[in-house]
């Protein structure tokens, strides 16, 4: 079985906010300058993005190819103000969720070698602005829903 690996996705998900959120993006504990640990003067708003341990293998069958996968995200807005952490997440979930009239997603996700086919917010009831993302992805062929 071969299974789909996650670092395409995750480069390819940063990318996507980092190229239109206009604020700074932090990744996970990655060692990069915009690593998930943001410096003491960091600028307000800023977004951390973190690749969450879990999700899903889909395959068409027990001895076939690993064809589909589900990953998770959470991307967690700082702001000096509640207000401002709200708005910068809003800016976040547009740039992922967000459709056009035809209902094809505004920003586009393009992972190396895989098809983002679905994406949708799953926020907590906690108060917090925090979003989590499910992303399911496809590698080789489409599937067509009757």
């Amino acid at each position: 079985m071969v299974v789909l690996s996650r670092l395409p996705l995750d480069t390819a998900f940063v990318a996507m906010l980092r190229n239109n959120l206009g604020k700074d993006v932090y990744y996970g504990d990655s060692d990069d300058p915009h690593s998930g640990v943001p410096p003491e003067d960091a600028t307000l708003p800023y977004a951390v993005v973190y690749s969450i341990t879990g999700g899903a293998f889909y395959a068409p069958s027990l001895t076939g190819a690993q064809n589909d996968a589900e990953f998770l995200f959470q991307v967690t807005c700082v702001g000096g103000t509640s207000a401002q952490a709200a708005w910068l997440d809003d800016k976040v979930r547009d740039i992922i969720l967000g459709r056009t009239a035809t209902g094809a997603f505004t920003t586009p996700l393009t992972p190396a070698g895989m098809t983002v086919n679905e994406r949708e917010s799953q926020t907590g009831t906690s108060g917090t602005t925090r979003t989590r993302g499910r992303t399911r992805t496809r590698r080789g062929r489409r599937r067509r829903r009757g």
